[in-house]
């Protein structure tokens, strides 16, 4: 029925072939470069154009036509599924519950204990819809409903209620049953109790027999519903394959049909407008440094002259604007730019160059205990020490959150001194509101020409997360030797500070975190 629909759409358009909507595209070409029938031909175009686009809404209506009874064939087996294990949860209960009845019912007539009574009449309560549902059912928690009502309203397949009902009418003459026979236990008003005849009753072939005809209804219960399924399953299955293959089909048309005309109106319209696109996206990307070129004088070629202008000044604003707006600092921008620019001078030059990566200590106990405006005056505080202990020459900045770094012209047995006085300054500066100080953690590791940025920076985070492992509060360099040699740990033994405290290096072995890790 559904394919018929389809073929329909297609004979009512009037074509034929799969790619009859380019069959007069070279027609259309040479109408338009040849001057005598130019409006003529351009006229022609147009219609063409719209004929195509015409045929092109129509894949969009069959596809999506497709999509829609795909999407409607799994809703309805989702719907089926949901259905089916709902039916064999609520037997279940029925089942179990009947169980749990026989176990309460045969407890109270040999034991006399009220508790078993007690709990026989809750089942049976519960099940009649006179008090709720207990809140560990999956079907219907808490409403107050007849199990046998959930039973008829979510029945899998109607032929089965008749089955569920016989069930449940055997069960409850069973209740009637077991009830009469719970009352010898304490007696009537027109009877002695008679405990010897409610346990032969309990146990007679009877009480037996019915308890058995019960499970094995639904036991033909169940395998009625699994064997159902199992033919609508394959028929949903059959369903959903073949609407899936129609939409592959109707798919890859519909993608053929879009890359020719892309590449049509790629190629003779669009090229010069994307190439522009193109070079957006690139300045989106953060780079800055290319120029667009065009040899074009209109205004497109304008454009690009505006572009390329633009793209100047923008230059210059981000070389003189790497600040970091909180501590007033360099960003992480500029401190990028700078490590290139003393990379490149460190190969040819005889200079050392040195990183210092420092990480206050609990920085976020600080936020959690004085709130983020004592955080930032923190973090302003710690930036201004800093600038005090550096020289000019010396490139600080800020990475990120409560994260600094140093770049400085000189080996790392130097920069270690540098990095005490800074670690000794905060220790001694007392600046959050109750008097006390924080404390930083800095790492340390000397730059070795001809290794990537990454290996640099990876190997001072080494060194950093080293000196927060032995209690924070100190200094820790890292060789490039030892790293090497270690993978992801650092050096065993001393890093030559003897000139500061407790300066060692990392134990081998150690696996660090990555930059931003926790405080």
């Amino acid at each position: 029925m559904q394919t018929l629909r389809i073929e329909s759409l297609f004979r009512r358009s009037g074509r034929t072939g799969l790619f009859s909507v380019f069959r007069n595209r070279p027609g259309v070409m040479r109408g338009r470069l040849s001057s005598p029938r130019r409006s003529r031909t351009a006229s022609a175009g147009h219609r063409h154009e719209d004929s195509q686009n015409h045929e092109y809404l129509q894949y969009v209506a069959v596809f999506c036509l497709i999509m829609h009874q795909l999407y409607a064939a799994v809703h309805d087996y989702m719907e089926m599924e949901n259905k089916k294990y709902t039916s064999l949860e609520l037997a279940a209960e029925l089942r179990n519950s009947s169980r749990l009845l026989t176990e309460n019912f045969r407890l109270y007539i040999m034991t006399e204990d009220p508790e078993y009574e007690r709990k026989y009449w809750k089942i049976v309560e519960e099940r009649s819809g006179i008090t709720p549902r207990s809140h560990d059912k999956k079907v219907a928690p808490g409403e107050t409903v007849k199990l046998n009502d959930l039973l008829q309203e979510n029945i899998f397949f109607h032929d089965h209620i008749p089955t569920i009902k016989k069930a449940n009418m055997l069960s409850d003459d069973l209740i009637n049953f077991e009830a009469s026979t719970m009352n010898m236990v304490t007696g009537s008003i027109h009877a002695e109790p008679d405990i010897i005849k409610a346990k032969e009753l309990a146990y007679s072939a009877y009480y037996i027999s019915k308890t058995h005809e019960i499970m094995n209804l639904l036991d033909i219960f169940y395998d009625d519903i699994n064997d159902t399924s199992k033919i609508i399953t394959e028929k949903f299955k059959t369903k959903i394959s073949n609407y899936l293959v129609m939409s592959v089909i109707i798919f890859i048309m519909f993608a053929v049909i879009t890359l020719l005309l892309r590449i049509y109106t790629y190629i003779y319209i669009y090229s010069p407008i994307n190439r522009i696109t193109q070079f957006a996206n690139t300045i989106v990307n953060g780079n800055t440094t290319q120029r667009i070129k065009t040899n074009v004088n209109n205004e497109i070629g304008k454009l690009c002259f505006t572009l390329n202008l633009m793209l100047d000044k923008l230059q210059d604003e981000i070389l003189t604007s790497g600040t970091d707006p909180l501590t007033h600092l360099c960003n992480r921008r500029f401190f990028e730019k700078k490590l290139d620019e003393l990379k490149m001078l460190t190969q040819y030059r005889s200079q050392a160059l040195s990183i210092l990566i420092l990480d206050i200590d609990f920085f976020k106990r600080v936020n959690d205990r004085f709130g983020h405006l004592c955080g930032d005056d923190v973090l302003r505080c710690f930036a201004e020490n800093m600038r005090k202990c550096c020289r000019k020459e010396d490139i600080v900045a800020r990475l990120g959150g409560e994260e600094f770094a140093i770049l400085l012209p000189m080996p790392a047995s130097e920069a270690a001194i540098l990095a005490e006085r800074i670690r000794d300054t905060m220790e001694k500066a007392g600046i959050l509101p109750d008097g006390t100080s924080v404390t930083c953690s800095i790492g340390i590791t000397q730059y070795a020409p001809g290794e990537k940025t990454e290996e640099f920076l990876e190997r001072a985070d080494q060194a950093l997360y080293r000196a927060k492992e032995e209690g924070r509060n100190r200094v820790r360099i890292l060789e490039k030797a030892s790293f090497s040699a270690h993978g992801s740990g650092v050096n065993d033994g001393e890093d030559g500070m003897s000139d500061i405290p407790d300066a060692g290096g990392a134990a081998e072995g150690t696996s660090a975190p990555r930059r931003g890790a926790s405080s």
